[in-house]
C-alpha cells in the first residue's frame, strides 16, 4: 500500500530501481498508483474507464457544424 500510495503521489523511481525490482508486486503496486488505477466496490478504475458519474454532455452550439458562408469561396469552376 505504501509503494501504490508513493506512486500516486508522483514519486520517481530510478531506472535502475525499477529494473532492480522489475515484475514484483512492488513494482506493481507502484506502477498502478502512477498510473491512477483505483478499485472501488469491486471495479477497477484507471485512465480509459473513468468513473461512470462523469458524462459529457455536448453544447447546443457544436464547432464542427458551423457552416461556412458561400460568399468565402468562390463556386467551381470559376469564370474564365
Amino acid at each position: 500500500m505504501v509503494s501504490y500510495l508513493r506512486g500516486h503521489g508522483g514519486s520517481e523511481m530510478s531506472r535502475f530501481t525499477r529494473r532492480l525490482i522489475a515484475r514484483s508486486e512492488l513494482h506493481r503496486a507502484w506502477l498502478l498508483g502512477s498510473l491512477g488505477y483505483v478499485e472501488e466496490g469491486g471495479v477497477t478504475y484507471g485512465p480509459c474507464n473513468t468513473y461512470p458519474g462523469i458524462t459529457f454532455e455536448p453544447d447546443d452550439t457544436d464547432e464542427a457544424q458551423q457552416v461556412i458562408p458561400d460568399d468565402v469561396f468562390p463556386t467551381y469552376p470559376a469564370q474564365l
